[in-house]
């Protein structure tokens, strides 16, 4: 039994439809029932349902619902998130807050709500899906980076703290992914990016001399010449998948100590063999190398 967050599109759709057809019961939740309902019917394993992660109650009640309505969560992929693009001296604390709300503070309400029925079965898994931004922080992307920084902190803790309890916790390192990721980010950003006196504006040499540059500078997965490349080489740790690969060569990352792997391939579908292993923990992600 899988719930998923931000399943609308993206890497939460495809990993919905994916755990689906790999026999999973899967709960696709979405801030609104009708950001999903395109799932509905897609898969007879597939059940949408409303949770919004920056609404304690609203995630009390979703997790509430799965419970009464599967009995146990095995399975967690907090997927929600979004982006706030703008250069710091921009980013006023309702900006900064909104941008932590939703990618921090709402999957650890996610966290919390699902924990104490894990902790008492001994066994579970949570994947929380973070970013090659929290490795890396490129101009135009603080509040998004220092977001993941934090998700990927809280994680490297709780990894411990449940691993007693049979509870695995596994952070995901994508880069980026061609999806409605972008247009949703500038629109939350219209605020931030319409201030006329600020640094992104003032600036007359460099990445930050205009608007009309924004897409390249805050889409680190994009190359200047428009090939789609992904930061850097792999970085693995315990508990951690990270993607850093071009999309013109498929090749496999290793696997880390706790014996999961990723690899990169262009013509694969995102988590192609995101399957289970004896114990029904998730042993595999692997994906095409263009995730968020």
């Amino acid at each position: 039994m899988a719930l998923i967050t931000g399943s609308s599109s993206g890497i939460g759709e495809a990993t919905a439809t994916t755990l689906a057809a790999l026999g999973y019961r899967v709960f696709a939740s979405g801030r609104t029932l009708e950001n999903v309902e395109h799932l509905r019917g897609r898969s007879p394993s597939v059940e949408i349902m409303e949770m919004d992660v920056a609404d304690e109650d609203s995630v009390r009640r979703g997790v509430q619902r799965v419970l009464d309505a599967a009995g146990r969560i095995d399975v967690v992929v907090n997927n929600a998130g979004f982006a706030i693009f703008g250069a710091v001296e921009d980013l006023d604390r309702e900006a900064l807050r909104r941008q932590f709300e939703v990618n921090v503070f709402g999957a650890m309400s996610v966290c919390r709500a699902v924990l104490p029925g894990m902790r008492r079965r001994g066994s579970g898994c949570i994947v929380n899906v973070s970013s090659l931004a929290g490795r890396i922080a490129p101009p135009l992307l603080g509040a998004y980076c220092a977001s993941k920084f934090a998700l990927e902190a809280l994680s490297d803790s709780l990894r411990v703290e449940a691993r007693p309890f049979g509870i695995h916790v596994v952070v995901l390192e994508p880069g980026a992914i061609i999806t409605r990721f972008q247009d949703r980010a500038m629109k939350e950003s219209a605020k931030v990016l319409a201030n006329t006196d600020s640094i992104m504006r003032a600036s007359t040499a460099g990445p930050l001399q205009t608007t009309r540059r924004l897409p390249q500078v805050c889409r680190p997965g994009m190359s200047p010449n428009g090939s789609r490349t992904l930061l850097g080489p792999a970085i693995r740790r315990p508990g951690i998948a990270s993607v850093g690969t071009t999309l013109s060569r498929s090749r496999s990352l290793g696997s880390s100590r706790r014996g999961r792997s990723i690899s990169a391939s262009p013509g694969g579908s995102v988590f192609r063999n995101f399957g289970r292993g004896g114990d029904g923990i998730l042993r595999r992600e692997t994906g095409r190398g263009i995730l968020k």
